[in-house]
Parts: C-alpha cells; sequence; structure tokens
C-alpha cells in the first residue's frame, strides 16, 4: 500500500473538468492509500463534479479507506448541501 494521496479541487470543478478529476481520483483509488481533498479554492463546483466525488467517497469508504476533505470552501458547502450529499463529506 502506497503512504498517501493527495489532491487539490480546481477553483472551478465543472463538467470541462470532470473526466480529469475522475481520472485523478481513479488512480488515487488504485493506491489502497487514504487520500486528502483539498478543497479550499473551490469557488464553483457543479453537479457532474459533486456526483464524481461523491462516488469516490462512497468508493472509498466501502473499501475500508481513509478520505478526508480538507477546508471545503462555502461554495463547496452549499453545492453539495443542495444536491442533498453534505453528510457524505463530513470527516
Amino acid at each position: 500500500m502506497a503512504n498517501h494521496g493527495d489532491i487539490k479541487l480546481v477553483n472551478n470543478c465543472n463538467i470541462a473538468s470532470a473526466e480529469a478529476l475522475a481520472h485523478q481520483l481513479e488512480e488515487l483509488f488504485r493506491t489502497g492509500a487514504p487520500v486528502d481533498i483539498d478543497a479550499s479554492e473551490v469557488e464553483r463546483i457543479d453537479t457532474a463534479a459533486a456526483q464524481i466525488l461523491y462516488s469516490f467517497f462512497v468508493s472509498m469508504q466501502q473499501s475500508g479507506l481513509q478520505v478526508v476533505l480538507q477546508r471545503p470552501s462555502e461554495a463547496f458547502i452549499e453545492c453539495v448541501t443542495r444536491l442533498g450529499l453534505k453528510s457524505y463529506f463530513e470527516n
């Protein structure tokens, strides 16, 4: 197992960046290492990006792997709350 994985979300997490985000998260999942996701600079996040992150969190948790959301921005919290996903991102 690898030591640790980190990812910093871009300020505009939208459908245009969704494929790259999904690929990054898939690679991190394959390592089997704990993952920290820094969401401090997110200014916009759309449903596509939120769903990808939700799926990643659920997959990590179901596999017994640790994933932690670090410093979520107000925009991030607002979006996941509106989508009914907030509880999945709470540590």
